[in-house]
């Protein structure tokens, strides 16, 4: 895998590797521990909503693209146990670390509750490996070449933002999975991701009641500081998502901008602008039968 944290030359892919750096992984960590609700209930609930059924899923192969510490891979196993195969892939060496250990507390308490002391023959198969989506392809001929094309599911969450170059890896996610296969993923709404300098609400008797729009339709690179100075994003319109998809061969099935649930507006009030201004866009797309 490749990784960057500075600049490389002008021709070469910028492999964006924030989270190894140990300021950035220490806040990020201390954000997750806690109940976030732009996470886990705008775009977690959506998610969750364009996923296949248990059916289809059953001995299935699926790729989790970014996956961090792992938290989505275990989600999968509880509610879908006949999967057959799980691999997450993430750059970042530390969260992979966090993933694998969590991974074993998860298989250690279902053997508790299942009164097992070895993993039933059939129970899903979970391995993580150090890579970027950017290097999707290399899998082709290592840690994915026995599923190569036979993949029923990719997800990516959170990830397309800071992918730089798309097409190469979403080409690379239509060539691993089997026709009738899905990829679900969800991004920065383009909305958001399209201001140019500092991102600010603009506020009426002290509530956010508009966010401004400077660059929606053209392609570009942003840089701000999220726990560290200069973490890229790319923002791309909706417009882009729709039209790449199907220049490479998908079927796009389903399109997602969803709001907070009702719960979690009476949890926490200023959730109510993302009742009004999406937050995530989210895309369900699927191989086509030949």
């Amino acid at each position: 895998p490749r990784y960057c944290l500075g600049t490389m030359s002008a021709d070469a892919p910028r492999i964006q590797n924030v989270y190894d750096n140990e300021a950035f992984f220490e806040g990020y960590c201390k954000l997750r521990s806690k109940w976030n609700p732009c996470n886990d209930d705008i775009e977690a609930n959506g998610i969750t909503s364009l996923l296949p059924s248990a059916q289809e899923l059953n001995g299935a192969v699926v790729l989790d693209l970014g996956c961090g510490t792992g938290d989505f891979c275990r989600k999968l196993i509880s509610d879908y146990p006949t999967i057959r195969k799980i691999v997450g892939v993430d750059v970042s060496v530390k969260m992979l670390s966090v993933a694998k250990e969590e991974q074993q507390k998860f298989d250690t308490r279902t053997k508790i509750e299942s009164n097992e002391q070895t993993r039933e023959e059939g129970q899903t198969e979970v391995s993580f490996v150090c890579a970027a989506g950017e290097d999707l392809q290399d899998g082709k001929d290592n840690w994915l070449s026995a599923e190569w094309g036979q993949v029923s599911l990719v997800v990516s969450r959170l990830m397309f933002h800071y992918v730089e170059n798309l097409e190469p890896m979403l080409a690379a996610i239509f060539d691993c999975l089997q026709p009738g296969g899905s990829l679900l993923f969800s991004t920065e709404h383009p909305i958001l991701s399209s201001s140019i300098g500092e991102r600010t609400w603009f506020q009426l008797d002290g509530k956010a009641v508009y966010y401004p729009v400077t660059d929606y339709l053209n392609e570009h690179e942003t840089q701000s500081h999220w726990f560290i100075d200069g973490v890229r994003r790319y923002h791309r319109p909706i417009s882009y998502f729709i039209n790449v998809l199907i220049d490479t061969g998908f079927s796009v099935s389903r399109m997602l901008e969803p709001k907070p649930s009702v719960t979690a507006q009476q949890r926490v009030g200023w959730l109510e602008r993302f009742t009004k201004v999406p937050i995530f866009l989210l895309f369900k797309a699927t191989k086509p039968h030949k």
